[in-house]
């Protein structure tokens, strides 16, 4: 092997700036010139157009991405119900449906393989539905090479984010952003645009400009988002200079809403997505992929030397081959054609594989093809062969010692032949990895050969025509005045060219529909111009040809003139370099075509518009000569003076390297805007004329309050590995009192020392002046400082005001950080870490120092009576953290959650740590017991019944905190209160003494009691006395009293059940009324003075019912009192009653909605709520009739349900329980539930189907493979077993048998075979000619011959040609020739199956007659013809003569039928029936000579598509052949016979 097309999958990707959050200071470009419309889609039909989209389907995991990625929540379909045209729009709709496993289903379509491009202004007229919330609408676009993030992707529209619901802006805020992967790992830009208005209500256009240089945003024209690209290589950001395709989808909840429970989706569903159009303008030079001109036909080489397999791969161009694992290369190794083989080893013990991963390939024409390749090995255990397409991964899997399709395992070459459509893969028109191989771990070491890959069979149904200009030459240099012809060739294969026009750019210059092709091009200017040819067939289809640059100057044209601008000899670069060379060039005569940058000699790019710039990436150590070369219309060139520019190392040394600093003592220092950048990424903007710490320079930023902020320094890489255990230092100075942290960014990975608001440490002070911060390299993290990325990084969250940050002398020193010892106060039950704690004043100082696996972890958090604490990672690798405002003697539980590297986070919490604020460790003292005083009532405090008493008490716990406080009377428990100030209100309490005390719990379960307090409450009394009611309203609406004391009677009014609550009450006595006083027990009083005693009093009241409500009076039914006389006792306060009404059900399924309604009256008063119970959980409550509450989401269970009812005087009734059963419902009784079932509707789907593996893809599956236990069919398998043939799809249980073969696998022979008859010949005589049985000479010995035919088990036999036989049925029959020639006759046996067997016998006929004299005959003697008689001719034949002419069988002419009939037997033909055909085609060939024959299907292209027959055959041979056309396109073919002699070529049309 000389060497090999591949290279390795670990690939080295340049890096430079890291673009984490966002950039400062990007120039606005002008828009690109003479951009013009090249595609749109307009919805316009009433179908979605296949050629431009496909879907992807499923929720994510057959691509390996579960939920998409996102942890998005439905499932993709590519139903009408999802997805549709209509009214003009695409439709994408999202609906809330279980299906498929998922609650929800929307649709996602991409233009992959159809529609890609590179530069471009993409735009796109979208409605959006009500999003709140949940709902995720995108348009966006993802490279169609590479894997994710590698591949880049560009998010041009995105709504509905976490951030906006939190903001309440769901329907205003929109979302644009970029992916990449930087330094081998994800990275990210976005920000968001906030819209006056509802972004839902109507249409609105968003567009993407995409050039060289920038990727901008747009919405109806204002800009809200942009990013520079054109540090493609410093930057990492080769993904955007790479082709990208289409996506639009409506995705239901998942990481970018925050919404991960399909119940907390609020969004009105279904909801629309509605698509307008979508258009794409580009520039002259920019790139656009349209498969519909890019399919691939014929033969396609993967890994080929075959000359003729002209279209191929080209490795490193647009196909990369990447071994994936545990593959080696074979040295020495022989090919099977031509120089080179792919020749790999696997290694025991590890999975092995490689893949091919190439540009887009529209493989759409090889449906009915195959995938070949030549192939060998002795390894014996499984693999398989796979293809990737936009519809995934697709394999055919070979398992341990299988051999199919051609594959041998015997370590010899053989060809293997994949049908494409065993690989059952839904999108071969956007095929990324047209071959992949992988395996299971070898259980030993395993060589695998592969040589001459390639595809085979693609038929296209109509190929694009072909094109190229043929005048001017490229490059062609012309002379004003111009008027130059331009010329092409086209061609289209299968039809007619319509018509050839010619473009300048994007200008048509004209066209021309006749060849040849030209058209005149008038006064052409001087300028560069690129021309270009497009050529379009009679079906519509366009290919444009290679460009053409034409050079156009006036004479006496004067060269150009360039210098280099930058770099600059000053200039500092070290490795590895980023060189931005810049360029000013200038044509006084004419314009500039391009600029070219070299280094010494060689070119190391090339501009072509002003500015002129390239960037130099990677340079390496040394020192070199930089020029500029510019090329004017004219073709004249002129270089610019050299640059001389040093790179040095990018290993520091030290003491110190600065980052920003103007200290003259640092030498070695970043450059910004060399070597170095900063970007503000969020919210932060310069401070005017702000006082540097040293130097002329200070970095001073402002962050306005409401948003986070932050800004990176961005270097190219440095090598600070002599920096690990130092520092880096800087001045700062800030008043802010917020959070914020500082970081920095090597080895690919972010480090981060926190800043807690409040917190000063490391010398960083918040009181506005100057200090010097000192943060230990360590604090950082354990991260390579080798490759430093990101010198300083400062961010923080939200401030409440505006905060200004001033920095200055910011650099690295190599000094040691010494970290003071620590005395460590105890070590966790775990092992994991010892801590310390100290009180220094009124601050306690925690310190966390990892153990064992843990040491390494860059997290822990503090958690100290509760709330947690982000601990700061010190020089020892030890975390911080000091809390402030402690008072002594406090006691603080605290515990740790912290990270343990390479296996997550794990937490103390159930075993908590002690401290005592002041104390050193091991003092704590044991927990104290908290304190308690009753506050109110105070004690021998007075109470009218029926009472009601607030019972107020303190409570305090040194060493923890109060969990709760008890309110007892006695010791009945009356309330209970959690929080501070601690509270009970008793009501109705009845006449008596009591003693009330409250008891107060610590977080420790200590709990201590108050003193007691005594209290009493006397009977109830009224103005003048204390006598009870007289009587209740008949209507029970109040109770009423009157009392007499001394000449005044003084009445009070008791409002009851509905009344209870109003704020109106007179009282009428004999005729006037008088406006009552309400109190604070809710009664309404007045007195009437100047009574005389033993007066009768009539007396009624008019009322409010209610707050609020109208009014009624007792007029009709008035009451009566005597002046002096007493009443009877207050009535008792009875319950309330209450009932639940509903839920009747008893059975709901889940996610259920259960409705509580209940029924609740008070006889005596009023009902002030009701509450709903699940066991004892309050569900929820309404103060209002009727009452009720909904609830929601119910998951499966047994659930006891109540009411209980509250009435005025807070007495409550709790109603009868109703037991409900929330379950899972099974609506297709399969026996899976819902959760579980993959489609409830269906009781033949559910999760425990066995499905068979279904190699020949007929319906039946090998039941001694593996099965797969699944919902829906897998690819490859069905539910069906019993297949004995699964690499044949003609054999299955469901098939007839055919002669001598069983099909339908019932072991059983339903037609046995036919065996092959023999045929005995018998001429009419026995005088001897010389010659074998089967000759007969025409006038000498026999004239006739028998043939007899004998088979087993024949039942008949039938001969052809009958012409010249005595029968043409029966085992005998006798051919009496009359002419010679060669006759071949064909005998078939059939037996009583109807099975049948052929044989052939040729009998030669030589013309043995006399030519002068009939009764003579004719011999060859010695070369010479003599004419003898019948009795000579056995001595002339005993010496050799032969009978005969001497020549070729001399041809007499035929004077009979039989011999008209052997002349028809030599003509070769070919018959095709029926034609034009549907599906089975007969092809009848009769060969007229002995000859090798061929008989074989072409497409109009000449591409082979099936050979039928080959072989030998014999004169007069006929074949009956048969071709199955029904899995092949439509069109026409051509069938060629080939024969030593001829070929015959005819027509065959195929419609479906």
């Amino acid at each position: 092997m000389k060497r090999t097309f591949y290279q390795y999958v670990h690939r080295v990707r340049a890096r430079g700036l890291a673009l984490l959050g966002g950039l400062c200071l990007l120039t606005q470009l002008p828009a690109q010139a003479q951009q013009q419309l090249v595609w749109e889609e307009n919805f316009n039909g009433t179908t979605i157009n296949p050629s431009t989209w496909t879907f992807d389907q499923g929720d994510g995991c057959a691509q390996g991405v579960c939920g998409w990625g996102n942890s998005e929540l439905e499932t993709y379909t590519n139903r009408p119900e999802n997805a549709r045209v209509e009214g003009g729009n695409l439709i994408i709709e999202a609906r809330r449906e279980n299906y498929q496993g998922k609650a929800f289903t929307s649709a996602r379509l991409k233009t992959l393989g159809r529609v890609q491009f590179k530069y471009g202004t993409l735009e796109a007229r979208i409605k959006v539905p009500n999003l709140q919330n949940g709902l995720w609408p995108a348009f966006w676009m993802l490279g169609a090479s590479g894997t994710w993030p590698a591949s880049g992707e560009v998010d041009i529209m995105e709504m509905g984010s976490a951030a906006a619901i939190q903001a309440g802006l769901t329907n205003r805020r929109l979302g644009g952003a970029t992916h990449w992967e930087n330094a081998d790992s994800h990275a990210a830009y976005d920000t968001h645009y906030d819209s006056p208005t509802d972004l839902t209500a109507d249409y609105h256009v968003y567009r993407m400009s995409w050039d060289s240089q920038f990727i901008r945003m747009y919405i109806d024209g204002t800009e809200y988002y942009a990013i520079d690209i054109s540090r493609a290589a410093a930057a990492d950001l080769e993904e955007f200079h790479k082709a990208q395709y289409i996506l639009l989808n409506l995705a239901v909840g998942g990481q970018y809403t925050g919404i991960y429970d399909p119940n907390a989706i609020t969004a009105p569903l279904p909801g629309q997505m509605l698509v307008d159009y979508i258009r794409l303008y580009q520039s002259p030079g920019d790139e656009l992929y349209l498969g519909t001109n890019n399919s691939i036909a014929g033969d396609f080489g993967i890994y080929t030397e075959n000359s003729a397999i002209t279209n191929r791969l080209a490795y490193g161009q647009d196909a990369n081959l990447y071994l994936w694992n545990n593959l080696t290369n074979i040295a020495g190794a022989t090919p099977f054609e031509g120089q080179e083989v792919l020749a790999l080893r696997a290694n025991a013990g590890n999975w092995f594989g490689f893949g091919v991963d190439n540009q887009v390939k529209n493989l759409a024409a090889f449906a009915n093809g195959s995938l070949k390749f030549q192939f060998k090995t002795t390894y014996a255990g499984q693999f398989k062969v796979g293809l990737k397409s936009g519809a995934g991964e697709s394999w055919i899997d070979f398992p341990a010692g299988s051999s199919k399709y051609g594959l041998v395992r015997d370590g010899q070459w053989h060809e293997v032949v994949l049908p494409m459509s065993a690989f059952g893969n839904g999108d071969l028109g956007s095929v990324t990895q047209t071959f992949m191989f992988a395996g299971d771990a070898a259980s030993s070491q395993a060589d695998f050969y592969f040589d001459n890959i390639y595809y085979s069979g693609g038929v296209a149904t109509n190929p694009a025509p072909t094109v190229s200009l043929t005048s001017p030459a490229n490059e062609a240099l012309l002379t004003t005045p111009a008027s130059p012809t331009l010329t092409a060739n086209a061609a289209d294969a299968n039809g007619s060219v319509t018509k050839v026009e010619f473009y300048s750019g994007f200008t048509l210059i004209g066209t021309a529909t006749t060849a040849p092709y030209s058209v005149p091009w008038q006064n052409v200017m001087p300028g560069t111009y690129t021309l270009t040819a497009k050529a379009t067939d009679n079906e519509g289809v366009v290919t444009t040809s290679a460009p053409v640059t034409v050079f156009v100057a006036a004479p006496n044209n004067a060269a150009p003139a360039v210098s280099l601008t930058a770099p600059s000899a000053s200039n500092s670069f070290t490795t590895p370099a980023t060189i931005t060379l810049e360029a000013n060039a200038t044509d006084a005569d004419g314009t500039v075509y391009k600029v070219e940058f070299y280094n010494g000699t060689t070119l190391l790019g090339t501009d072509f518009s002003s500015p002129y710039t390239y960037t130099w990436s990677g340079v390496a150590a040394g020192t070199y000569s930089l020029t500029a070369k510019v090329t004017d219309n004219g073709k004249l060139t002129a270089t610019s003076a050299p640059v001389s520019v040093t790179v040095r190392s990018n290993v520091m040394a030290g003491p110190n390297f600065g980052v920003y600093t103007d200290n003259a003592q640092i030498t070695d220092k970043l450059a910004l805007g060399q070597d170095a950048n900063l970007y503000i990424w969020n919210n932060l903007s310069n401070i005017a004329s702000p006082t540097p710490f040293e130097g002329p320079n200070v970095l001073a930023l402002r962050a306005n309050a409401g948003n986070w902020f932050g800004f990176g320094i961005a270097n190219d890489i440095k090598n600070l590995a002599a920096f690990k255990d130092g520092s880096l230092k800087f001045q700062f100075k800030t008043t802010y009192a917020g959070q914020f942290k500082f970081g920095v960014k090597t080895g690919g990975a972010e480090g981060w020392v926190d800043f807690p608001a409040g917190a000063t440490q490391y010398g960083l002070q918040r009181d506005g002046q100057w200090h010097e911060v000192i943060i230990p390299l360590r604090a950082f993290g354990n991260l390579d400082w080798a490759t430093l990325e990101q010198a300083l990084m400062f961010a923080g969250d939200a401030p409440g005001a505006a905060a200004d940050f001033y920095f200055d002398n910011v650099y690295y020193n190599t000094q040691p950080v010494v970290v003071a010892p620590v005395t460590y106060c105890g070590t966790a039950a775990s092992g994991d870490y010892s801590y310390a704690v100290t009180t220094t004043g009124t601050s306690v100082n925690f310190t966390f120092h990892p153990l064992g696996s843990v040491a390494g972890g860059n997290l822990a958090i503090l958690y100290v009576n509760g709330p947690g604490y982000g601990m700061t990672k010190n020089a020892a690798g030890d975390f911080t953290y000091t809390l402030p405002n402690q008072t002594a003697g406090q006691a603080l539980s605290f515990y740790f959650t912290y990270a343990v590297p390479g296996a997550g986070e794990r937490n103390s919490a159930a075993a908590p740590h002690s401290y005592t604020v002041g104390t050193t460790c091991g003092s704590t003292p044991a927990p104290a017991a908290p304190t308690v005083s009753l506050t109110s009532p105070a004690a021998s405090a007075s109470f009218t019944a029926p009472a009601t008493i607030t019972l107020t008490a303190t409570a305090a716990d040194a060493d923890g905190t109060i969990t709760k406080v008890e309110f007892y009377q006695g010791t009945t428990l009356l309330g209970t209160s959690t929080t501070s100030p601690y509270s009970y209100t008793w009501t109705g309490a009845a006449a008596g003494t009591y003693s009330l005390t409250a008891k107060a719990f610590d977080n420790a379960g200590l709990s201590t009691t108050s003193a007691a307090v005594a209290v009493t409450v006397t009977g109830g009394s009224t103005p003048g006395g204390n006598e009870g009611y007289c009587g209740t309203a008949a209507n029970g609406d109040y109770s009423w009293k009157a009392v007499t004391s001394g000449s005044n009677v003084a009445f009070t009014f008791h409002p009851l059940g509905a009344t209870a609550g109003g704020n109106l009450a007179i009282v009428y006595v004999d005729g006037p009324g008088y406006l009552m006083t309400k109190n604070s027990a809710g009664d309404f009083t007045y007195t009437v003075p100047n009574q005389t005693s033993g007066t009768v009093l009539n007396v009624y009241f008019t009322y409010q019912v209610g707050a609020g409500g109208f009014e009624r009076n007792s007029a009709a039914t008035p009451h009566a009192y005597t002046v002096g006389a007493s009443c009877g006792a207050a009535p008792v306060n009875a319950a309330p009653t209450v009932a639940l009404t509903l839920p009747t059900a008893t059975s709901f399924s889940a996610p259920a909605t259960i409705t509580l309604t209940a029924t609740a009256a008070d006889n005596d008063g009023s009902i002030s709520k009701v509450e709903f119970y699940q066991g004892t959980t309050l569900l929820g409550s309404d103060a209002t009739a009727p009452f009720s509450f909904t609830w929601n989401n119910v998951s499966a269970g047994a659930y006891s349900l109540t009411a209980k009812a509250f009435d005025d005087k807070n007495l409550s009734t709790t109603s009868a329980v109703v037991a409900i059963t929330v379950v899972i419902p099974d609506a297709d009784n399969d026996g899976y539930p819902a959760d579980q079932d993959c489609d409830d509707n269906n009781a033949a789907v559910h999760p425990g189907l066995v499905f068979y593996a279904d190699a020949d893809g007929d319906g039946f599956g090998n039941a001694g493979a593996p099965t797969v236990t699944a919902c829906a069919t897998p690819a490859g398998y069905t539910l069906r077993a019993g297949d004995c043939n699964d690499q044949n799809a003609a054999i299955n249980p469901a098939a007839q048998d055919v002669c001598g073969q069983d099909r339908n696998c019932d072991g059983k022979l339903d037609l046995p075979a036919q065996v092959a008859p023999t045929v005995a010949v018998q001429p009419s005589s026995s005088v001897q000619t010389g010659g074998p049985a089967t000759t007969i000479y025409l006038g000498y010995g026999a004239q006739r011959v028998q043939l007899t035919a004998s088979a087993a088990a024949a039942a008949s036999y039938t001969w052809s040609p009958a012409a010249g036989l005595s029968a043409s049925t029966g085992a005998s029959v006798v051919f009496t020739p009359t002419a010679p020639g060669r006759y071949t006759f064909t005998v078939t046996a059939r037996n009583a199956a109807g099975c049948t067997a052929d044989a052939s016998v040729t009998i030669t006929v030589i013309d043995a007659r006399g030519l002068k004299h009939s009764d003579k005959v004719l011999v060859c003697h010695q070369g010479q013809v003599l004419e003898i008689s019948a009795n000579a001719v056995a001595a002339h034949l005993s010496h050799g003569d032969k009978l005969g002419s001497c020549s070729a069988v001399a041809a007499r002419p035929a004077t009979a039928g039989v011999a008209s009939s052997a002349s028809t037997l030599m003509t070769t033909d070919l018959t095709l029936s029926p034609n034009p055909a549907q599906d089975r085609v007969s092809l009848e060939v009769a060969l007229g000579q002995d000859a090798t024959y061929s008989l074989a299907i072409y497409d109009l292209k000449g591409t082979l598509v099936k050979i039928i027959s080959s072989g030998q055959s014999a004169a007069g041979q006929r074949l009956s052949l048969e071709w199955n056309a029904a899995d092949y396109a439509e069109g026409i073919y051509l069938v060629r016979l080939v024969t030593e002699k001829e070929v015959i070529n005819k027509r065959l049309v195929i419609q479906h």
